[in-house]
């Protein structure tokens, strides 16, 4: 992986990029397969290090970055009196984040949902949606205050919601234990043709998952093909379970 790659993926992971990096991004990222191997590995390593571990985690994500931008700016700069770091330094210490993943997921524990709850972002609004009670949804779900997230969803007419409203809308049912609810709607998007079916699959095993129900999990998780985002995130809680 290349070393300005690390300060992509971490940025897009924590939502720092404008609205055209972030589609340049994707884009990318459905061409270049390899890029898309490497993002879905960085970004499983950096769930489960986020829940295990979160105050050194960051601290080391944050030692990450300051080796790479060293580096960046040594080999752009070089009349500038910086000691170059060389980029082995920077595969060393990517390798030691990837370690200390592979260690973790090796310890004689069962998986938990708050290993794998970090959602993505809702934009709702940003599509040109502006009903007040989606905009009052979008901005609860970004904050986590899910209770408010459901309530501003439950105002609206369910046959307004477009297919992505509503796996957001389970996802907070989800969070707030409402699981019957949560996987009727996730069952009827999974039944659907449509870029989100995937998604709800990973949520219908996350919901397994919270429960405790393991084997009702698996089943989820093995439906989830390979070449969706979510793949790699299921095959490694597969090997947990």
């Amino acid at each position: 992986m290349k070393e300005e790659m690390f300060l992509v993926f971490d940025q897009y992971l924590a939502n720092e990029m404008t609205r055209q990096e972030k589609l340049d991004f994707e884009n990318q990222l459905q061409i270049d397969e390899e890029l898309k191997e490497e993002f879905e590995l960085y970004r499983a390593t950096d769930y489960y290090l986020q829940n295990e571990f979160s105050s050194e985690t960051e601290n080391f994500k944050n030692n990450l970055k300051i080796i790479s931008r060293q580096y960046h700016d040594a080999s752009k700069e070089k009349k500038k009196k910086i000691i170059p770091i060389s980029y082995r330094w920077y595969a060393v210490a990517a390798s030691l984040l990837l370690f200390l993943s592979i260690w973790f997921f090796m310890k004689n524990t069962i998986p938990e949902y708050s290993d794998f709850n970090e959602h993505e972002k809702a934009y709702f609004t940003e599509r040109g949606e502006t009903d007040i009670n989606l905009k009052q949804a979008e901005e609860a779900f970004n904050n986590k205050n899910y209770k408010i997230a459901i309530a501003s969803f439950e105002s609206i007419n369910r046959k307004e919601l477009g297919v992505e409203e509503k796996l957001i809308y389970a996802v907070a049912l989800l969070e707030e234990d409402q699981f019957v609810k949560a996987e009727s709607i996730l069952q009827n998007i999974k039944s659907q043709n449509t870029v989100f079916k995937n998604k709800a699959l990973w949520y219908l095993a996350m919901s397994k998952l919270k429960q405790k129900e393991y084997e009702d999990c698996k089943v989820f998780l093995e439906e989830i093909p390979k070449e969706a985002e979510e793949y790699k995130g299921a095959q490694i809680l597969l090997s947990k379970l």
